[in-house]
Order: C-alpha cells, then structure tokens, then sequence
C-alpha cells in the first residue's frame, strides 16, 4: 500500500532537496527515508510549478505594459481626431 505525505512534508522533503543537491536526488531520497521515485516526482512538480508561476507574473507585467501602451494610443488618436475636425473646418 502506498504511503500518504503531508504537504507540509512534501514541501520540506523538497525544499531540503534543493539546499542539499550535492547529495542527489538519490541521497537525499534516502536521508529523508523515502523513494528515488518519490522525491524526483516532487521535485519535477515543484519546478513546473514555478514555471508556471513565473509564467503568470509575466503575463501580468505583460498586461500592465500593454494597456499603458494603449492608453497612449487612444490619447494620440483622440488628438488626431480633433485635429482632423479642426482642420475640416478651416478648409471651407
């Protein structure tokens, strides 16, 4: 039967994974008395996860920086259609 981790102890099995990596992923597996398997299966979770994470902060800043840029676009067409109304009526 497969044994049950706590998350709290997946994230420290993880988190002391990644302070001891001269150990392995091995080592460190059987220090913290659980399987190879086990602690690389967390390990890779744990990457993806900040990948991902990462991911999102960069869509944010992304978001930000795009509606900066088109707060000015809207600014310069506004301008330009005033410009455009006022020059229409200086040619009649």
């Amino acid at each position: 039967m497969a044994r049950v981790f706590s998350k709290e102890f997946k994230e420290d099995a993880v988190n002391y994974a990644k302070a001891n990596k001269s150990n392995g992923v091995r080592g460190n597996a059987a220090i913290l008395g659980i399987g190879y398997s086990t602690l690389d299966k967390w390990l890779r979770e744990a990457r993806e996860q900040e990948q991902s994470d990462l991911t999102i902060e960069d869509l944010r800043a992304e978001n930000i920086k795009l509606k900066k840029k088109n707060a000015e676009l809207e600014e310069v067409a506004d301008i330009l259609k005033k410009a455009t109304r006022y020059f229409a009526g200086q040619s009649k």
